[in-house]
């Protein structure tokens, strides 16, 4: 993602399509619209920049929160957003963890054929149909709301988040799946059947030039979307944090450095990682776990003596999940791992190299959660927890303090963690960050030249 923004701009071949005559005067300058589409597991958001001012995305019903769902009708017609389902429609969901060809089946098992083909073999013709039905949607509203840009050219780029681990392993698919999305979203609204649907699909794969460079649609990991918006804040110190943006597939976790000093990079990131255990992941696999023990968790409680049954199922007990692992577990797996890495990369930058340290030589790293699982007070304790169940206390680091990541001056809302990425992405620049994630480059991004790792201070020498 180095490209210039103006040599991309130059070479994008999309712009507004109202006609004009090739020697009308151009009264007004050009204007760049760029679409953020923070492509969500059950949920999409979106929002919208000119270059000078971004805002969430809201359709004409007050919709700001998209279904991420696809429908097959009985004949075979694919219909999405803004489009309504036809009676005996088939929906098909969590497009976006479908896509990564991962051998985790927490959503791969969700359905396996669908209309009579394999659903690893139509799962990218249908995200591209989803995101062009959004991209068209989005453009079309800009247009009708702005009388202003239908006597300018537009320049339109859609950003499009990726999780971490799926940018790494499928950025290729994700990034065809954009340009194709954003190629259909030129045309007229058409309606194909699952079959022609594919065949065009494999037809404009062919003919389009698929450069992640020159695209005006990018794929950009989501995390660096997130914190890309979070250092816009100028009231925000300079300071070591932790980012967790909880969603409904995954959960993804950074930790990145702020710094206003003019020495040195602006924005480091040095870990980051993610897992599938996201809101609807886990009660995915939650209920997968009451399936296979059903005598247990809810026969007993149907013939005991209670008139109504309560069927008690508490996350803090040891389900056994992914690799016999429990919840939390899983959710400490990503909070501890990028903490642990971040320490091998600063040595004693990090935290305090006294093994008895206090808030008083270091506070407690201060993590900011995003996503629409913010709210959670069980995920707020469990990432605080992994302190005491991780034994961090042993890298000099005097707790965890998490919180919501407050919202801007400018922004009216109370849905700011929600629409973090979305903002993040609604930006000419988000693709070209100053701060790449680590998972971007083959090996972590080397420390600093600092000779061999300090030793521990103890009690017995001071």
């Amino acid at each position: 993602m180095t490209t210039d923004w103006s040599t991309r701009l130059g070479a994008s071949p999309f712009h507004d399509s109202a006609a004009r005559h090739p020697l009308e005067p151009q009264v007004s300058p050009p204007v760049d619209m760029i679409i953020g589409i923070d492509f969500g597991t059950r949920f999409t958001k979106v929002a919208v920049s000119d270059g000078r001012q971004r805002q969430v995305w809201i359709d004409d019903s007050g919709t700001k929160l998209i279904p991420s769902i696809v429908y097959i009708a009985s004949d075979g017609t694919v219909v999405s957003y803004p489009s309504p389902e036809s009676p005996g429609s088939e929906k098909i969901e969590y497009l976006k963890m479908l896509l990564p060809e991962s051998s985790d089946r927490v959503f791969r098992s969700v359905r396996q054929n669908v209309y009579g083909r394999a659903i690893e073999d139509i799962t990218r013709p249908l995200a591209a149909a989803f995101l062009s039905g959004v991209i068209r949607h989005v453009r079309a509203s800009i247009i009708r709301r702005r009388p202003d840009l239908k006597q300018r050219r537009v320049n339109w780029f859609v950003n499009v988040g990726v999780p971490v681990q799926h940018y790494d392993a499928n950025a290729d698919g994700f990034s065809e799946v954009a340009a194709v999305a954003f190629h259909w979203a030129q045309r007229n609204h058409m309606e194909y059947t699952i079959d022609d649907l594919s065949s065009s699909y494999a037809e404009i794969v062919g003919s389009l030039d698929l450069d992640r460079e020159s695209s005006p649609a990018q794929v950009v990991p989501e995390l660096t979307a997130a914190i890309h918006e979070l250092i816009r804040d100028p009231n925000r110190e300079d300071a070591l944090y932790g980012l967790f943006d909880i969603g409904g597939g995954t959960l993804d976790g950074a930790i990145f450095h702020v710094n206003r000093s003019g020495i040195g990079r602006p924005l480091r990131i040095h870990a980051a990682r993610v897992d599938q255990c996201g809101t609807i992941a886990v009660s995915r696999m939650m209920v997968a776990e009451i399936y296979s023990r059903l005598p247990h968790y809810i026969e007993g409680a149907l013939v005991g003596t209670h008139v109504i049954p309560t069927v008690r199922l508490p996350l803090t007990e040891l389900l056994k999940f992914r690799d016999d692992k429990s919840v939390e577990v899983l959710v400490q797996n990503v909070v501890g791992g990028v903490i642990q890495t971040t320490r091998t990369q600063l040595y004693g930058q990090m935290f305090s190299p006294r093994v008895d340290a206090t808030a008083r030589d270091t506070p407690p790293l201060r993590v900011l959660i995003a996503g629409g699982g913010a709210p959670s007070a069980w995920y707020k304790s469990a990432i605080e927890r992994t302190f005491l169940t991780r034994n961090l206390s042993q890298f000099g680091l005097t707790g965890i303090r998490s919180e919501i990541i407050s919202k801007p001056a400018d922004y009216r809302g109370d849905d700011f963690p929600r629409f973090v990425i979305a903002l993040g992405l609604a930006d000419s620049v988000v693709a070209l960050a100053d701060a790449q994630l680590p998972s971007q480059f083959r090996n972590a991004e080397p420390p600093l030249e600092r000779g061999s790792p300090p030793a521990p201070i103890t009690k017995d020498m001071v």
